[in-house]
């Protein structure tokens, strides 16, 4: 492939996740765990990242296909776009896991003090580690705004260990940004393509 197509395919990739759509189902999926943590509701921080992975390939084909058509990249690029996937969702499950381990320690000791505060700093520790997961995701999409969305993270994270806040506060601040962002941007290509045909009619 020569520099040409190279550079133009990059540019038809990051466009690729301009819908908002990976974005809505992110930041629905911190609430879901935010929501489970703060309810007593582990079954939810569970199951609704889980439901939105499932969700995403068909309402991609539903939604966003039928309006900006379907692309088929390079299978280096195709290679590359699946590894880094993968290995952010792992480092999700491993996130998710120490997270609900967290949400144990503070709820059943009530204070971290045995832990000389280590337990404060654990709280923060999942938003930090989804914070790399974010930029990795900026790096696997190209969509810049990502590394936006990793620094929430990484500041709620601190700010929550500094503060001795609860491990689902975090979540529920960057996944309610996450989501309006995600839901800003769904809107606007919702618009965009609704527009595009309008003049493609007239």
């Amino acid at each position: 492939m020569s520099d040409a197509q190279l550079h133009a395919e990059t540019r038809l990739f990051r466009s690729y996740w301009d819908d908002g759509l990976l974005d809505l189902l992110c930041g629905m999926s911190l609430l879901a765990v935010g929501l489970g943590w703060w309810q007593d509701v582990v079954v939810l921080s569970a199951a609704g990242p889980a439901v939105m992975v499932t969700l995403w390939a068909p309402l991609r084909r539903r939604i966003v296909e039928p309006r900006a058509g379907y692309v088929e990249f390079s299978q280096a690029r195709q290679i590359h776009t699946r590894t880094g996937l993968r290995a952010t969702f792992l480092l999700c499950v491993c996130t998710l896991l120490l997270g609900v381990g967290a949400f144990f320690y503070l709820r059943e000791t009530g204070n971290t003090e045995p832990l000389g505060g280590f337990g404060h700093v654990l709280a923060g520790i999942p938003a930090v580690l989804l914070a790399v997961g974010a930029v990795v995701t900026a790096r696997i999409t190209a969509a810049r705004r990502f590394a936006a969305y990793a620094m929430v993270l990484l500041l709620a994270g601190v700010v929550t260990a500094v503060m001795h806040w609860r491990p689902e506060v975090p979540m529920l601040v960057s996944g309610t940004g996450v989501s309006l962002s995600g839901l800003v941007l769904v809107v606007r290509f919702l618009r965009a393509s609704a527009d595009f045909a309008s003049d493609l009619d007239e």
